[in-house]
């Protein structure tokens, strides 16, 4: 898909004008958490075209996060910087178009949106698919995130791309690139894991877990326990999957965009 131009829509909620992708007509509603500071434009753009394929059987959104690229009227709020903040934005949108219950899914930081999302409006969703995601920081996981918490880290044309899109000085994107990875360390990083395991155990829908085994942002090891301690719950264990692809790394919807929808599309079926 090289233009989304023509299925993008924007909607007032929050005091954000929020630019959204839409694709599809079907009767299952999908709504897709993009990533940290991220568009669908750049994240999921061809994951967008299997779904717009596939548009009799579902209806997907995705948004351009409420603050950030086009949807950065105004620019995110100090004060909503946290994954709870985009929950009670994406409840918001969802009551707006008229959506009771969806499918949420979530890449990488998206991911931890999504899981938050389940946990606190089970009500609303029908089920749950995250990849490239995480549970809790340990020490190796925690370097990994300093480094990339550095925007000087990042490959220039990456970089240059983001400035772009988001519109901002390189001052402005790294004071709210390091905001959000300060929270997501907050959050994430020397926690009680009880606390955390007893969070896990909330989520109430089918939940599939993808991850890469070559993927340093969200180890298998991270997947597998975020797994057991939802497989762990009082369901039926077949409705939580855990789905590893060999040699896909952290933007594996990219790199391995066949493996990762086929198994989204049986885990929907």
């Amino acid at each position: 898909m090289d233009n989304l131009i023509n299925i993008c829509h924007q909607i007032e909620i929050g005091g954000y004008k929020v630019n959204y992708v839409k694709v599809g007509h079907g009767p299952i509603a999908i709504f897709c958490f993009p990533g940290l500071l991220a568009s669908p434009r750049f994240t999921c753009k061809d994951l967008i075209g299997r779904f717009e394929a596939d548009g009799d059987k579902y209806t997907f959104y995705a948004w351009d996060t409420p603050g950030y690229f086009l949807s950065r009227l105004p620019i995110r709020k100090e004060s909503d910087i946290s994954f709870d903040a985009d929950v009670e934005l994406c409840a918001e949108f969802l009551k707006t178009l008229g959506h009771s219950e969806c499918v949420i899914i979530g890449w990488s930081a998206g991911g931890q949106t999504g899981i938050q999302f389940a946990i606190k409006y089970p009500q609303v969703v029908q089920k749950l698919i995250v990849w490239g995601t995480w549970d809790l920081f340990e020490s190796d996981h925690l370097t990994f995130h300093h480094d990339h918490r550095d925007l000087k880290n990042l490959k220039e044309e990456y970089l240059e791309e983001r400035l772009m899109a988001h519109g901002l000085t390189f001052e402005e994107l790294e004071y709210h690139w390091h905001a959000w990875f300060d929270m997501i360390e907050r959050e994430h990083f020397n926690q009680d894991v009880n606390i955390w395991n007893k969070k896990f155990k909330k989520i109430q829908c089918p939940t599939l877990i993808i991850a890469g085994d070559d993927d340093p942002f969200g180890p298998i090891a991270q997947s597998q326990h975020l797994h057991r301690q939802i497989e762990n719950s009082n369901f039926c264990i077949w409705f939580f999957r855990l789905e590893i692809i060999t040699g896909a790394p952290h933007w594996m919807q990219i790199t391995h965009l066949d493996e990762v929808y086929n198994h989204m599309i049986d885990f929907l079926k």
